[in-house]
């Protein structure tokens, strides 16, 4: 198991009562909790059998390791099909009281979701998988018939089972959900966990559910010093976009921000999206557009070229020293591009404007008369035309599988594609501002190349290998050449 998916099941621990918790499973998950000392770090003895199902079955033995770690709460790990009232039955053998009991989606080894196997929730709540992609809407689907038959295990067998001793007071299932609880001044909650992508930057996201099976708010989870460095962003800018005024574009409000009481980890919670904003579009909209040219009005700024110019610089010198050497076509082209730049930018004022920096469909959702943008985590002022740009490439590459040259053509033919939606966000720009759309272009290129590739590092991903990710960086490659190629003629 890889050290990333390690710590995507570090999300069982948020299930646990510091001091009074044992975490019980299988001897081959021993190692992605060990690694990492994982449990001291969170109050939680974690304790590895040789059979994890023997363990329940036999009476007693449950009772024996709570016992020998001062415990009053059991969590267990399980990855077989035993029915969940047979698990009850067994429990009720060892003592023990059921509370609660997570589905691990779709398995141990790729947890990408802790769903609450409570039927409710798995009726209503469809905005919490986002269900715009195929294998995710597939995924939610099996879980919600497989739940309907009673036996959600069929096709989900590994599960969190949360235990106590019977005649104790029930906790509330986890120092996270005790957290939420307090904060939002009622315990009558339910939590979902999903674990997001294997990285440096991977972070929990909770879904809170109010006691009718209602999102009444999420809360982001940082437990390494990359991800707390960028939820800390996130909350400086949506503290910024607070202080603006905008109609069409519309985002989370902070609630709170601070570290979670015996850890490391930073809990930044936000409030949901408005009533009515659910819907995804793998497709740029007239919506997306006034959004975007409403943000640039707001947050415009004038600098001397020489200040994007000095940015982009680092971000390259940043990214160089983990290049192999005898990859000079990728350095090179960077190069290049940023001599090219340099001839244009330099003793030239530029506007810019706050941008999303991961403006793609899964982070937005739209509304009859807006767009709900979240995850602003690496927001920062940027060249007019980024977000929209990142986004048609998202979409286009990703999604769509267009190659360079169609992406391209899209870009520039005034008959069809997106140049009206280019043109239309122009359009705010007065005739004094700086406004070229090559320069711009190359400059999001250069930086999505970065991007992506420090994402592919922080993997431990091949950035030129076979991947999506790596696809995508030698499409932009591709598109960079093509426009560097139109800059220097100019």
């Amino acid at each position: 198991m890889r050290e990333f998916i390690d710590n995507r099941i570090f999300g069982v621990l948020y299930f646990s009562e510091p001091g009074s918790s044992v975490l019980v499973m299988d001897s081959g998950l021993k190692e992605s909790f060990s690694r990492f000392n994982a449990g001291k770090s969170y109050g939680t003895a974690v304790v590895p059998v040789e059979d994890v199902t023997g363990a329940i079955t036999s009476p007693g033995v449950l009772e024996e390791i709570l016992d020998s770690n001062r415990a009053d709460t059991v969590i267990i790990l399980v990855s077989t099909r035993i029915p969940l009232l047979l698990l009850k039955k067994l429990l009720r053998r060892n003592n023990l009281r059921y509370i609660a009991s997570y589905a691990v989606i779709p398995g141990f080894d790729n947890p990408r979701w802790f769903f609450p196997t409570e039927m409710n929730i798995l009726k209503k709540n469809w905005n919490i998988i986002k269900t715009g992609r195929f294998r995710s809407l597939l995924t939610f689907r099996m879980l919600q018939l497989s739940a309907l038959a009673g036996y959600p295990q069929l096709i989900f067998p590994s599960r969190v089972i949360i235990a106590g001793r019977k005649g104790q007071v029930l906790p509330a299932t986890g120092i996270l959900k005790d957290f939420v609880s307090k904060k939002l001044g009622t315990k009558d909650i339910y939590c979902v966990l999903y674990t997001g992508v294997c990285s440096f930057y991977q972070k929990f996201t909770v879904s809170v559910l109010d006691k009718d099976r209602n999102i009444i708010a999420y809360a982001r989870v940082g437990h390494t010093v990359q991800v707390r460095e960028r939820i800390d962003n996130e909350v400086r800018a949506l503290n910024y976009l607070s202080r603006l005024s905008f109609s069409t574009l519309k985002f989370p409000a902070v609630v709170s921000s601070e570290r979670l009481e015996g850890t490391e980890d930073i809990i930044v919670m936000q409030t949901p999206s408005p009533e009515g904003y659910t819907r995804l579009s793998k497709r740029l909209t007239p919506l997306h557009v006034a959004a975007l040219t409403e943000l640039l009005r707001e947050t415009a700024e004038n600098v001397d070229g020489k200040v994007l110019l000095d940015d982009l610089q680092q971000s390259l010198g940043e990214i160089k020293g983990k290049i192999p050497e005898d990859d000079t076509e990728f350095v090179n082209l960077l190069e290049k591009t940023l001599e090219t730049l340099a001839r244009r930018l330099q003793n030239t004022e530029v506007t810019l404007g706050f941008s999303h920096g991961d403006f793609i469909p899964w982070n937005i959702y739209i509304g009859n008369s807006g767009l709900f943008v979240f995850d602003w985590e690496v927001a920062k002022h940027r060249v007019p035309l980024w977000d929209l740009y990142y986004f048609i490439l998202y979409s286009e590459v990703l999604e769509f599988s267009r190659d360079y040259r169609m992406v391209l053509r899209l870009l520039s033919d005034s008959d069809r594609g997106y140049f009206s939606y280019i043109m239309q966000y122009q359009s705010c720009f007065e005739n004094s501002m700086f406004f070229d759309r090559d320069v711009f272009l190359a400059v999001t290129l250069f930086e999505i190349i970065i991007f992506y590739t420090d994402h592919c590092f922080m993997a431990g991903a091949d950035y030129r290998g076979s991947t999506a990710n790596a696809g995508f960086i030698n499409t932009a490659m591709s598109m960079l050449r093509e426009v560097m190629l139109k800059l220097n003629v100019a």
